[in-house]
């Protein structure tokens, strides 16, 4: 009995903070219909207009957290650079991006260690001669 009674007052908890962050979100619907191409890559995402701070905002309406937002976008309108910024710029693409960067480092480093030992050939040889 006492654990519903937590749940509840959680639950109320998760809701009032809900709304007062919806409170100063506007759904944004575009004549480009953007708004629903976001939806493509999840069916939940919403774009929002955040009155607060004058910026678009892409929130996970579903995702049952406190947190909704996925990606703030860096554009003063929307248009398609929204889609290709969510492509590669959000929450759910964080691990592509992580890899993409240690591939890029594993690269580098190879490329060093070989102009190390090709440098080290090379004195071994002006050693020698």
């Amino acid at each position: 009995m006492y654990i519903l009674k937590q749940n509840k007052k959680r639950s109320a908890r998760f809701c009032a903070d809900i709304s007062m962050i919806f409170q100063y979100l506007d759904p944004v619907e575009d004549p480009l219909d953007v708004h629903l191409r976001i939806r493509d890559f999840v069916p939940s995402w919403r774009l929002f207009f955040n009155k607060r701070k004058h910026r678009y905002e892409v929130h996970d309406i579903k995702s049952g957290e406190w947190h909704t937002l996925v990606s703030v976008l860096p554009f003063d309108q929307i248009d398609a650079r929204t889609v290709e910024y969510l492509a590669t710029h959000n929450v759910r693409s964080f691990g592509k991006i992580i890899r993409q960067i240690e591939e890029n480092n594993a690269d580098i480093v190879r490329k060093k260690m070989y102009e190390a030992s090709r440098g080290l050939e090379s004195a071994l040889r002006n050693q020698t001669k």
